[in-house]
């Protein structure tokens, strides 16, 4: 009999043979979240429970990269589990630690093993974000055929971050010691990802041998230089009243200059001057002089202060491998920074074209110019797992209206269009008024859960809080690289920076609109350029939605034709939202 690890399940045969309908729907993924629950925090396996009726729960663990089916509790009466007990689990575990390893064929102890279905193909999964999950072939062929350093490109949902956890993990495997370290801008990113690290991959780590850190680039501006105070972006923008960055430059703001700042950091002078007319929003006869305002502003800084997106880190103490997430969202000297604290170029950088909150230049474009001497590898990932379809319908209707806004895609890499799962769910999306939406019973119910969050402006956190009652609201910044099952858009373009776009954009002649398909000329303007993080922080937003998105706004004349573009138009051929009274099974 075969033993496949994640491809089946082992136990005792009598559990396997009961259970076998249950244990299919696990590795299958063919359950709801409120069907798995798990149990035991503070073993190196965790102990997970899945519903099969409404008394009776089978509780299961993994080791190994093998689902372990342990025990019934009949009439969800835990006290009764033996591997509920202090050691009994791991006195368990430790009986399986001579059988072969992943993927070998045996032909002798049977009462471990379950013949898996010639029909179905064996999957390996992992427990991620609250939920197994698996590989795709595509993923799965990015890990095998891994080149560092690498670039790994996706839209929202292809699994980057899930991905680089796997390659993370095949590193500590490989080396069995060493440094490892994930980062990105967000704290709050950070700490998600430890979680799902701690949940799903870090059971078989030596915590003598392996470290594995999860830190933003903060963490580790503060970890190099505690005495220093770190300063926001309201220091730049009294610089800018006030310093040489009046010499005309072409750049009317200090959120212009910081854009730019953002990238000359990341090269030399020369190189920044020599750089393309893709790589740089500053035309090349005025570059010099902002180079030298970067310098300036630097010099600017007190001794006790910093600027994170400018800071140089001491690069004593490398890691023998980093994953870099949501690298669009870091200044050029910082993703260098973070190369040269990566051993033999052991370094992944995630990334969506989609998601820049601050840039105008497609970030792929600089790293790989930044990269090139080391032979970077660029990857993309095409397939979208997360959406159902209304989802997938809507972000491509903003999709099309960013393209023509910015007069064609920045980046050839972006995609054109999200493409749901032909088994996806048909999913729920709805545009309503802030009124309308305070009195959905349905929408109040779910925000009652942990599987409703809020994504809007610093100026709407408290009035979204009290209007639906959850604690579950983020800015779009805080929101990045999460997922859930509904999401309520909430007065994202209740602002001035969006009357601001919107007014401009309802001025353009029709005859700009160009195909959603076509890359920006070279000669668009820099003003069609700008719309670029405004775009794709309603992107971030809308994206984080799995099974259902709700756009909540009041509607008036500025953002009335922006609204209708969701409401006129049939989400999806031949198939009906479901109803708005309709509660999301958890």
């Amino acid at each position: 009999m075969t033993i496949y690890y994640w491809k089946g399940a082992s136990g005792s045969e009598s559990l396997l043979t009961e259970h076998a309908e249950a244990i299919t729907r696990i590795l299958n993924r063919d359950y709801t979240p409120a069907q798995l629950e798990r149990l035991k925090y503070n073993s190196a396996s965790p102990i997970y429970s899945f519903r099969l009726n409404d008394a009776d729960r089978l509780l299961f663990t993994t080791h190994n990269e093998c689902l372990h089916v342990l025990e019934c509790i009949k009439n969800h009466d835990y006290q009764k589990s033996r591997f509920l007990k202090k050691g009994v689990l791991k006195n368990y575990i430790n009986s399986f630690e001579s059988l072969a390893s992943p993927f070998e064929t045996v032909d002798t102890l049977p009462v471990y093993s379950i013949e898996r279905s010639l029909s179905t193909s064996p999957v390996g999964l992992d427990y991620y974000n609250n939920r197994f999950v698996s590989l795709s072939l595509e993923q799965t062929n990015v890990i095998h055929s891994i080149s560092l350093p690498l670039i790994l490109v996706g839209a929202a949902g292809t699994g980057k971050s899930y991905v680089s956890l796997s390659l993370l993990l095949q590193k500590i495997e490989l080396t069995g010691s060493g440094r490892f370290l994930y980062v990105t801008k967000e704290k709050h990113l950070a700490d998600q990802m430890k979680t799902n690290w701690d949940d799903g991959f870090s059971s078989n780590i030596d915590i003598n041998t392996c470290t594995v850190n999860f830190q933003s680039y903060y963490d580790l501006c503060t970890l190099d230089s505690p005495e220093k105070k770190a300063i926001n972006d309201t220091h730049l923008h009294s610089w800018f009243q006030t310093s040489k960055a009046s010499q005309p430059t072409g750049l009317t703001s200090a959120g212009e200059y910081l854009r730019e700042f953002r990238i000359c950091s990341g090269f030399s002078k020369e190189d920044y001057c020599q750089l393309g007319v893709r790589q740089s929003s500053v035309e090349p006869a005025a570059r010099p002089v902002v180079y030298d305002n970067y310098l300036h502003y630097l010099r600017s800084l007190h001794d006790t202060e910093y600027d994170p997106s400018f800071y140089t880190l001491d690069n004593s103490d490398p890691y023998d491998f980093i994953v870099v997430d949501e690298s669009q969202n870091l200044s050029m000297l910082q993703l260098q920074q973070l190369s040269a604290l990566a051993k033999d170029d052991a370094i992944v950088y995630c990334l969506d074209p989609h998601q820049d909150l601050i840039g105008v230049i497609p970030v792929r474009v600089l790293l790989e110019l930044q990269l090139q001497s080391k032979h970077v590898t660029t990857l993309q990932l095409e397939q979208t797992r997360r959406y159902s379809h209304q989802v997938g319908w809507a972000l491509n209707q903003l999709l099309a209206f960013g393209h023509q806004c910015m007069g064609g895609k920045r980046d050839k890499k972006e995609v054109s269009k999200i493409t749901a799962l032909p088994e996806a769910q048909v999913g729920e999306f709805y545009v309503m008024e802030p009124d309308e939406a305070s009195h959905e019973a349905w929408l109040k119910d779910r925000a009652s859960s942990t599987y409703l969050a809020i994504v809007t402006t610093d100026s709407f956190l408290i009035e979204a809080r009290e209007r639906f009652h959850t604690e579950l609201v983020f800015t779009v910044e805080q929101i990045q690289g999460q997922e859930f099952d509904t999401v309520i858009a909430y007065k994202l373009l209740a602002n001035d920076l969006s009357e601001e776009h919107l007014k401009k954009i309802a001025r353009q002649p029709k005859s700009e609109a160009k195909s959603v398909s076509i890359y920006r000329a070279k000669t668009q303007d820099n003003e069609h350029a700008n719309y670029a993080p405004w775009i794709h922080a309603l992107f971030t937003a809308y994206s984080r939605a799995m099974h259902t998105l709700v756009i909540v706004e009041t509607n008036t004349r500025i953002n009335q034709t922006y609204l209708e573009m969701f409401k006129n138009k049939t989400p999806i051929q031949n198939l009906k939202p479901a109803p708005a009274k309709k509660k999301l099974n958890p």
